[in-house]
């Protein structure tokens, strides 16, 4: 596998998560729905990072549909498997 520009996206959500307790609107009391705004903020950045990791994964070259030519000759005869 091979990084391209795109991973850097990566360190956005886990910069994000790891400078949690230094964000004062994070360590608030306040509520919302019930949930302290931490728990708000800690599960966006799970969703949000699972979104960025579907995209970036959707966009790998290296899984694209292109089978090279060597894959799509036919074996010689006799050379199948048998089960």
């Amino acid at each position: 596998m091979h990084l391209t520009p795109q991973h850097w996206l990566l360190v956005i959500p886990a910069l994000a998560l790891l400078l949690t307790p230094l964000f004062p609107f994070v360590n608030t009391a306040t509520l919302i729905l019930g949930l302290p705004v931490m728990v708000i903020w800690v599960g966006g950045w799970a969703i949000a990072t699972s979104v960025l990791l579907g995209v970036l994964y959707s966009h790998e070259p290296e899984l694209a549909d292109d089978i090279p030519d060597e894959y799509l000759t036919e074996s010689p005869a006799g050379t199948e498997a048998t089960a």
